[in-house]
């Protein structure tokens, strides 16, 4: 997995339904939890507390435990195609699904709803999680394949072959 076993989700204010006294205490621990995560399993985490449910007798919120290793993925906004990256997630609850993050929002999208949740701004997420826009543009970056790698390789290997095939067998 991508993230810490072991760690819950929170923030400053209350969403939707919730009960102001746990929403402060769950903010408070995911503060702590913060300094040792990484900044998207930190959004993860925003994400899943701040998203009302898009079914009815869903959980308010989503206490995201952990996320697995990013793919990237593709959605229409604003008109136009944006590309950001997409996460298996478990809750603490054994709740499951995909969180979705993009560079300037991001969404949850739980095992048994009819449809994802509703998305979360840059804005919201920004408040808890520094730089969160230029991780998600980097760790994009770093996961995409690079076609002029492999085409690179491929000239190496190719330059080798008559060697490689010019040595006597043992």
């Amino acid at each position: 997995m991508f993230g810490r076993k072991g760690l819950t989700a929170a923030a400053g204010t209350s969403p939707a339904g919730e009960l102001p006294e746990a929403s402060n205490q769950l903010a408070a621990q995911i503060k702590v939890e913060s300094a040792t995560c990484h900044p998207l399993v930190f959004a993860a985490k925003m994400v899943g507390f701040f998203s009302p449910p898009s079914t009815p007798g869903a959980a308010e919120h989503i206490t995201v435990e952990d996320i697995d290793h990013p793919t990237i993925c593709e959605t229409q906004s604003n008109g136009a195609i944006a590309e950001g990256l997409s996460f298996k997630f478990v809750g603490q609850r054994g709740e499951s699904g995909v969180i979705y993050m993009f560079e300037g929002f991001a969404a949850i999208w739980p095992n048994g709803e009819t449809s994802p949740r509703a998305r979360i701004s840059i804005d919201t997420i920004g408040k808890y999680v520094g730089n969160y826009s230029g991780c998600v543009r980097d760790v994009t970056l770093r996961i995409r394949p690079q076609p002029h790698r492999e085409s690179e390789q491929e000239r190496r290997i190719r330059g080798r072959l008559p060697d490689f095939l010019d040595q006597p067998s043992r």
